[in-house]
């Protein structure tokens, strides 16, 4: 059973009850008790509200900035830790996803299972926005190594896939064809006629490169909000504005 910090909003016509928090034209409840995500919900609809929804980028930020002062680590009577936060350790939250940038390095294959055994895989980049935000990131991360073959290491791995059969290229979690690109010039190029995954080309402005599957190179993991969910890597807090009477 996921456990939360109980968050309610509420849209009030004067000024807000005891313990309450005011912005702009809402009230909002930052709980120091823990509750599943029904009774939370069973809880704020006593006081006439429901659990937050954040519907804008202001409110968003006022929410994040209010939940790191009242959030306080501890665990429930049952001895679950009470995790209040959006991604796991190590792992960037961009979006609705979270993201892994590897300091290992590991062939296509390998990277793909290590992603899975945490409950994601290999990044998708399916939105300008998100390409742009993974090659940003790639640029932040990566160091120059060399693996203990004493290859090279170029880049990142992503989940991109060709397909042998009909040759198109593919996001395999999803089973997406992929439409939206951000090749290298004159990538792809299949040389040798073995290059058949996506790699993010330290070499070429981190902008994609079709690459042998086999090589050993850092890799992206990603994973998206239900898949953290159904794994208990975190705490979503669910959200509706109420009006309070």
């Amino acid at each position: 059973m996921f456990r939360s910090l109980l968050l309610s909003a509420g849209l009030v016509c004067s000024i807000c009850p005891p313990e309450w928090q005011k912005h702009n034209s809402n009230c909002y409840f930052f709980s120091k008790e823990v509750l599943s995500w029904d009774g939370a919900q069973d809880y704020c609809q006593e006081f006439g509200g429901y659990l937050t929804e954040i519907t804008t980028r202001e409110e968003n930020s006022y929410i994040e900035q209010m939940s790191k002062q009242n959030y306080h680590p501890n665990r429930t009577t049952q001895g679950e830790y009470i995790y209040g936060l959006v991604c796991p350790p190590d792992w960037q939250h961009h979006d609705n996803s979270c993201y892994f940038f590897s300091n290992d390095t590991l062939p296509w294959d390998g990277a793909q299972e290590y992603c899975q055994e945490f409950g994601g895989y290999l990044a998708e980049l399916t939105t300008t926005e998100e390409n742009n935000y993974i090659e940003q990131m790639s640029k932040h991360y990566y160091h120059p190594n060399s693996t203990a073959q004493g290859d090279y290491i170029y880049g990142y791995w992503t989940g991109g896939e060709k397909n042998m059969t009909d040759g198109y290229w593919y996001w395999p979690s999803s089973g997406q064809k992929i439409t939206l690109t951000n090749w290298a010039y004159p990538e792809p190029n299949d040389l040798d006629g073995k290059e058949n995954c996506i790699h993010i080309n330290s070499n070429e402005g981190f902008k994609w490169n079709d690459y042998v599957c086999t090589q050993n190179e850092y890799f992206i993991c990603e994973k998206s909000k239900d898949i953290l969910n159904k794994y208990e890597m975190l705490i979503e807090i669910v959200a509706e504005s109420f009006e309070y009477h």
